[in-house]
């Protein structure tokens, strides 16, 4: 079972809590983060024509949070990973406006700062959605003003893309699950662009969340996907989402719909929800019971 912390509600999951250490994997995650952040100093020193001999590091404190420490050798201290990128943003601020640095320390009033954008239509999407020019330019943009999550939601009250799965990778347990007309070529480039998007948002110092509203197309839609049916949804949901978690390790958290919206019909829903995305030994993602921390990320197999 991938234990990973998604929030049974449909809505993005929290950090964990601020004493918690930050594992080895979520530190070489976010580790470009700190380089985002150092080239955008670097360029603000070289703008105002400074060789600034600058030592960063990063100590252990409120998440996100920094402190600028000028002087002879100015000093640029992280609470953690996007802390130190948020510090080396400050102090590119302040070199622009200034010309020099200033003693100052901060950390974010506000936990959670975060974007959504839904994927609804081939012929409008297709460019922006493919272009990794697009992603770099928009994750940069987020991470200076500050946002640390971005969330895409496919399905949407439609049945493009619905349920995305199939669009991205081929099980062979489940032959009869497919996309008529999709070639793997297309496959393949659905779900590279799904892995690039997910990178370069840690990159950035951004928390991707993967939205799926709709574990199958409405009844009253005209269907994309072939083969899916009530005997064999709930175990090829959980075969896909654990395969797609798998090849993009950086999607940190998945955002799922719990009504009708979602497909599934209402005398489904209770074993679906509650065996596939519940407590239950065989879910692919874990929700904790009523009372305990919902905000884990551990994506270990148990």
């Amino acid at each position: 079972m991938l234990n990973t912390g998604r929030n049974f509600f449909g809505l993005p999951m929290l950090s964990k809590s601020a004493n918690a250490p930050e594992s080895s994997e979520r530190i070489s995650r976010h580790a470009g983060s700190v380089d985002f952040g150092r080239k955008a100093f670097d360029r603000a020193a070289a703008e105002r024509n400074l060789n600034l001999p600058l030592e960063t590091a990063i100590v252990p404190g409120a998440p996100e949070s920094f402190r600028i420490q000028p002087g002879e050798k100015p000093k640029i201290i992280g609470g953690d990973q996007r802390g130190l990128m948020y510090g080396l943003f400050e102090a590119a601020e302040q070199l622009r406006m200034h010309g020099r640095l200033l003693p100052k320390q901060g950390s974010p009033q506000v936990r959670l700062r975060g974007i959504r954008y839904f994927v609804h239509n081939k012929d409008l999407d297709a460019d922006w959605y493919y272009s990794r020019d697009f992603w770099g330019d928009h994750f940069a943009m987020l991470s200076r003003d500050r946002f640390n999550r971005f969330n895409l939601v496919f399905c949407h009250q439609t049945n493009y893309l619905a349920p995305p799965y199939p669009f991205w990778i081929e099980l062979p347990e489940f032959p009869g699950i497919r996309v008529p007309g999709l070639t793997p070529a297309q496959r393949e480039r659905n779900l590279e662009i799904l892995q690039y998007i997910s990178q370069d948002a840690a990159q950035h110092g951004i928390d991707f969340t993967l939205g799926i509203w709709e574990q199958n197309a409405w009844p009253t839609m005209q269907h994309m996907v072939e083969g899916i049916a009530p005997e064999n949804i709930s175990p090829y949901v959980y075969a896909a989402l654990k395969k797609v978690l798998q090849l993009c390790p950086d999607i940190q958290s998945v955002q799922i719909r719990t009504n009708v919206e979602s497909g599934i019909p209402a005398d489904q829903q209770l074993t679906f929800y509650g065996d596939y995305f519940g407590s239950s030994p065989k879910s692919v993602i874990s929700i904790p019971p009523v009372g305990e921390d919902v905000r884990s990320r551990d994506r270990s197999p148990r």
